[in-house]
This record gives C-alpha cells, sequence and structure tokens, in this order.
C-alpha cells in the first residue's frame, strides 16, 4: 500500500482521480468491445466505414487516459 501511495504521489494524482480515470477506462474499454462486436455484424460498408472512424477516436482516447 505504501509504494501504490508512493506511486499516485509521483505521478501527481489523488487517489479519487486515479479511481475516476480507472472507470473511465473501463466504460471505453465496454464501448469500443462493443463497437467492435457490431461492427462485425454489420454489412453496408459505408456504416462499418462510419464505425470505424468511431473506433479510432475512442481508441485514441483510450489511449490518452491510459499514460
Amino acid at each position: 500500500m505504501i509504494f501504490l501511495w508512493k506511486l499516485l504521489l509521483w505521478a501527481g494524482e489523488s487517489l479519487k482521480e486515479s479511481v475516476e480515470r480507472d472507470e473511465k477506462k473501463k466504460q471505453l474499454e465496454k464501448q469500443i468491445s462493443a463497437l467492435e462486436n457490431k461492427m462485425q455484424k454489420e454489412k453496408q460498408l459505408n456504416r462499418r466505414m462510419e464505425m470505424n472512424a468511431e473506433l479510432k477516436q475512442l481508441r485514441k482516447l483510450f489511449r490518452e487516459i491510459a499514460k
């Protein structure tokens, strides 16, 4: 626990901020997974392209939060 506390202090992030960030990451993971599944089932190319663009945005946001 002490190591975790030092790590959080080193990162300049409070425990509340860390928990909020982790919750946001989990939410984004669920959205990404759901969109990937939906995209696989979609038959129309133009709709799949729209979904792919949205998927790229979600993945970019996830990478930014994960830093």
